[in-house]
């Protein structure tokens, strides 16, 4: 049984695992939370056939990258600020019911319905 103990203590002491202080996990549950309150909200508009829209376009420029399509990804890379401010002015409805409904003070949880 020494023996066993010896050699798992031997590997065991090469692995290098990151600390890990309740300030990280803290961290780790709000961006869970909002994450999952983004996914909420976002099911329940018209947003979410858009949001899948850009999934899809997306899921291509990881394709591109991965295959290194260097014209595809250099006309993105070109456009990206006019594609930052193309999603905000789409999204502009929905953002600012949800900035209007985290402003009301009787709202004590956000109304996901549009």
């Amino acid at each position: 049984m020494r023996n066993i103990t010896d050699v798992l203590a031997r590997y065991l002491s090469d692995i290098n695992l990151p600390s890990v202080s309740i300030i990280d996990v803290i961290e780790i549950i709000l961006i869970s939370f909002f994450v999952y309150q983004f996914m909420v909200w976002i099911k329940f508009t018209r947003a979410y056939t858009l949001l899948k829209g850009l999934l899809v376009i997306g899921a291509f420029l990881i394709i591109a990258y991965i295959f290194k399509m260097n014209t595809i990804l250099w006309i993105v890379s070109r456009l990206a600020g006019a594609l930052i401010t193309a999603i905000v002015v789409i999204f502009q409805p929905e953002l600012r019911k949800v900035i209007e409904q985290l402003g009301q003070k009787k709202n004590h949880g956000i109304n996901y319905s549009v």
